[in-house]
């Protein structure tokens, strides 16, 4: 078998979609469906990865009681799962739909960890496995358990494996990742790249952009919400992004990004191709097409690509 992406993911839950009518606060309303699904933003990553027809594994943390039907879940989507069990409920989240559109989604707090220990063996894993060429993402938020010095700490041991590496996390975690000076690709948006002034200027997307790159990122982006990426292609700043006239679903649009990017880099698509190929799968998910559909509607959204120097 060939280079596969692996995702790690220390906070993961389910997330319970309610589809209703209108909300009337105080009110009593009658829900016209409800669908939970396991979550975890490297779970939603490695999903959409294999939607596209490329081999991966998800590395996540998981509560020991809702473990084998989280990771029964995940398994189901053609996912290869590696799951290290901590204890306490696993969260879950809210989301309420409204015919045609999100009306509110909700998120339950994290794991909260009185030890680093689950959090290093899910990382050892993850090490262990990593072969020459896989693409490992880091996805979202980190436990405080966990010093950001330890996840820069893993980034250099799978680089010294051959693996290449994209980081989604935030605060100073960001900041450590990026800082090891070999990060294949990285995707904050343009609030979430303040931390790297730790490491630099950072304010202003431009200078972002030149901050991520002085640091050997491979693709430097910065994420703009629905008006598309900033990224760098050869050292010049280019504006993209895939139109979406009927937007249906924002909540997990990053990580269909990531998912794109992620497969991209694996490919060894040149950046422009791989933000492009990212942005496709960012818009067909915003569309609302189901997952049997994903890889279809994100080769259609890709031929809508626009690019345009900043």
């Amino acid at each position: 078998m060939g280079p596969v992406v692996r995702t790690v993911t220390f906070n993961t839950g389910f997330d319970d979609h309610y589809l209703v009518d209108g909300v009337t606060w105080g009110g009593v309303e009658k829900a016209r469906a409800f669908h939970s699904q396991p979550s975890g933003k490297g779970v939603f990553v490695a999903r959409r990865v294999a939607q596209c027809g490329a081999p991966a594994h998800a590395y996540y943390l998981i509560g020991q009681r809702e473990q084998a039907e989280h990771v029964a879940g995940v398994e189901a989507s053609g996912v290869v799962v590696h799951s290290v069990p901590v204890p306490g409920r696993t969260r879950h989240n809210l989301t309420l739909l409204t015919p045609g559109r999100v009306a509110a989604h909700m998120v339950s707090p994290g794991y909260e960890l009185d030890s680093p220990e689950a959090p290093e063996e899910l990382l050892s894993a993850v090490i262990a496995d990593a072969d020459p060429g896989d693409v490992v993402t880091l996805n979202g938020s980190v436990p405080a358990v966990v010093a950001p010095e330890a996840l820069a700490e893993a980034v250099h041991a799978l680089l010294a494996k051959g693996a290449r590496v994209i980081s989604d996390n935030q605060g100073p975690y960001l900041a450590a990742t990026v800082g090891t000076g070999g990060l294949a690709a990285v995707k904050p948006n343009d609030e979430e790249v303040l931390a790297l002034s730790a490491l630099g200027p950072a304010e202003g997307i431009g200078a972002a952009l030149a901050l991520l790159a002085g640091h050997g990122v491979g693709i430097p982006i910065v994420t703009l919400g629905a008006d598309g990426v900033a990224f760098l292609d050869d050292g010049a700043e280019w504006r993209g992004g895939c139109r979406v006239d009927d937007p249906v679903l924002s909540v997990g649009a990053g990580d269909a990004f990531m998912g794109g990017l992620a497969l991209g880099v694996l490919e060894g698509r040149p950046a422009r191709d791989a933000v492009a190929w990212a942005s496709a799968c960012a818009a067909a998910h915003v569309a609302g097409v189901d997952d049997a559909g994903f890889l279809a509607a994100a080769t259609a959204a890709e031929s809508g690509f626009a690019v345009r120097p900043a």
